[in-house]
Formats: structure tokens, C-alpha cells, sequence
């Protein structure tokens, strides 16, 4: 097996590259992944290879499209008995079946695909319960999750760094100032330099929750319109870790607020910093917000006789919110990704 001097129809005729393609453990993934990694030009006729059987692998999942391949099938081979599902003459009669059923406009010209123009794109699909981890030549990781997809053009980290996603996924992104990484998703463009944050889209919305660095989030009609920098700079969220934003594709509104679950991300606020012992509100607060780098507002007259006695380790960040308001006589709520305190306070 020399993949240096194979064609696509040898690609496409080999049983363990086929395995290997769709992720099926065999004895020869090995040797292939090795084979991936050895030169460009192998891995560009891999890659090629690799999404033309994945796309078929889709094509023929549908019913209505087996049935179509049964019925070419048998007019173009006659009398004779089906070999291998993917072996060449099969596949010639799948690529028949794709141009009748006009499925390569599908694939390639879906709204979001082709409004970024993404020359021969590459297509990283997880059909799998599992998440799957997908590494970019540029180094960032994505962590696929079940029934997701992302897609890239050939110039991947040469011109830019652009993927279009379909699902849910976290991205971790190589660090790399001069080629923004963008994300494109359902209406949503995701801009990073390099950080760590999670995208999931559906066909009502999108959302995006950052876990580390800064984020910025701006529709893609606004992306597409306001070249300007200044001009789209007022158009975009800038997102900071435990902020999420919201895009409605029906109202085209984009609003930020406090993801579900917010993580300590202070390294230096260890658990212990959030035990108090007849501590003023003032300082609690204040431990809080840099624990937690989310900011407080509350009128400190109000709560300047409030003092706070009580071990917050474990707790989630709202359930603190909850012991430290019912001490204090007051309630918190959310705006735009701020916690503001309001109540009567303490009397003595």
C-alpha cells in the first residue's frame, strides 16, 4: 500500500482506507493516520477522497435515494451481481444518482456555505453519540457534539481562519493576532484571536458562552454590510468568560447575559477566599465579582451595616446570591450580564 501513487479510485476501492474514512477501527487506521500526516499532498487526496465517501454515505441513508440507486443500479448493470458497496462501478452509479438528484447543489450551495464562498470546502461531520475531537491545521481543537458539523475551504489558515459550523461545538483556538478565527453559524459570526468557547445553533437561535479569553459577536448580515471597522465594532458584543450571548434569527436581536453555570476564573480566588466571618457586604461583594470576574452593582449606603457569617465553598454562584440576599434583605437579578443587588438592607 503506497497512497503517494494512489488516484481517487484507488482510494475509493480500498477497503481499510474506506474504514478509516467513516472511523471505523480497523487494523490499518493506524498505519493511515500515519500515512495523513505524512506529506500535503497525501493528506489533500485523503481529505478529497474522505468527504466524497462521507457525502455518499449521507446520500444513501435516505430512503427515497435508495430506491433511485436501486433502479439505476440495475440499468446500468444489468443481470449482474452488486459487489462492494463503495467499489468503483457502485460509485459511478451513486455520482449518476447524485447529479438526478441534484444533491452536489445541496451540499455545496446550502445559504451559509455559499454566502462565504468556501473554495472546495472540507467537511468534518460527527454522526456518532459521542463527541468528537476534530484538530485544524492551525492547531485548534473542536470538540463536535453528536450530529454536528463543521466545514472549511482549502486556504484554511493561509488567507484567514473561517469555519461554518451546523450544531454545537467547543472550540478551543490557537492564539494567532494576525489571522482572526471566525465561526459562522446559523446568522452568527463568532470573532477570536485565540480563547476557548462553546457555539450552539439551532433553527431558531444561536448562542455563544465564552469559558476563556474574549469573544466578539456580531450578526453576519451586520458582518457582511458594515466593512467599516468603526462601524461594526458598534455592532458587536465583546463577551468576556461567564458571559453567553443570545442571537434571535426571527427578531435579529442579539442580547448578552450570565451563562447557566458560572465558574470561578480568578486562579487566585481560591474556594477558601469565599468563607466570611462577619465580613462587611462591600468586601463580599467585592470577592465575589473577582472570583467570579463578573461585575456587582448594589448602592453601598443600602448594605453598609450588612456583615456576612458563612462558608460559600461548594456552592454554585446564584446559590450564593441567595444566601448572601436573604442576610441581606435584598434580591438580585440580571442585566446584561451584571448582578445587581437591590433591597432595604440591614438595620441594627
Amino acid at each position: 500500500m503506497d497512497p503517494s501513487k494512489y488516484h481517487l479510485s484507488d482510494f475509493l476501492e480500498d477497503d481499510s482506507f474506506r474504514k478509516w474514512a467513516s472511523e471505523v477501527p480497523s487494523a490499518e487506521f493506524d498505519q493511515w493516520q500515519k500515512h495523513f500526516a505524512a506529506s500535503p499532498d497525501i493528506q489533500k487526496k485523503m481529505l478529497e477522497a474522505r468527504q466524497l465517501i462521507r457525502d455518499l454515505k449521507e446520500v444513501q441513508a435516505l430512503p427515497a435515494d435508495r430506491e433511485l440507486e436501486e433502479k439505476i443500479w440495475r440499468s446500468v448493470q444489468p443481470g449482474r451481481s452488486r459487489f462492494r458497496i463503495l467499489s468503483l462501478r457502485r460509485m459511478a452509479a451513486s455520482v449518476a444518482i447524485l447529479a438526478g438528484l441534484g444533491l452536489g447543489y445541496y451540499l455545496y450551495t446550502q445559504p451559509a456555505r455559499k454566502e462565504e464562498g468556501l473554495s472546495r470546502e472540507i467537511a468534518e461531520v460527527n454522526d456518532s453519540e459521542q463527541v468528537r475531537t476534530v484538530v485544524l491545521s492551525d492547531g485548534t481543537q473542536v470538540e463536535l457534539s453528536a450530529g454536528s458539523r463543521i466545514y472549511y475551504g482549502e486556504s484554511f489558515n493561509q488567507a484567514d481562519r473561517r469555519v461554518i459550523l451546523e450544531g454545537e461545538a467547543f472550540f478551543d483556538v490557537a492564539r494567532n493576532p494576525e489571522k482572526p478565527f471566525l465561526v459562522i453559524s446559523n446568522g452568527l459570526v463568532t470573532r477570536v484571536l485565540g480563547t476557548s468557547f462553546t457555539v450552539s445553533s439551532n433553527e431558531k437561535e444561536v448562542s455563544v458562552s465564552v469559558k476563556t479569553g474574549r469573544v466578539e459577536v456580531i450578526s453576519q448580515e451586520n458582518y457582511e454590510h458594515l466593512k467599516d471597522t468603526d462601524k461594526r465594532s458598534s455592532a458587536t458584543l465583546v463577551l468576556k468568560p461567564n458571559q453567553m450571548a443570545v442571537f434571535s434569527k426571527k427578531e435579529a436581536s442579539l442580547t448578552r447575559s450570565l451563562v447557566a453555570d458560572p465558574l470561578i476564573v480568578n486562579p487566585s480566588a481560591l474556594p477558601a477566599t469565599l468563607s466570611f466571618d462577619n465580613t462587611p457586604a462591600a468586601e463580599v461583594f467585592e470577592r465575589l465579582a473577582n472570583a467570579y470576574n463578573i461585575e456587582i452593582i448594589y448602592d453601598p449606603d443600602t448594605f453598609s451595616q450588612c456583615r456576612l457569617t458563612v462558608s460559600l465553598e461548594d456552592e454554585q454562584l446564584f446559590e450564593k446570591l441567595e444566601v448572601i440576599c436573604k442576610t441581606f434583605n435584598a434580591e438580585y437579578r440580571l442585566s446584561d450580564a451584571k448582578i445587581l443587588i437591590e433591597g432595604k438592607g440591614c438595620k441594627f
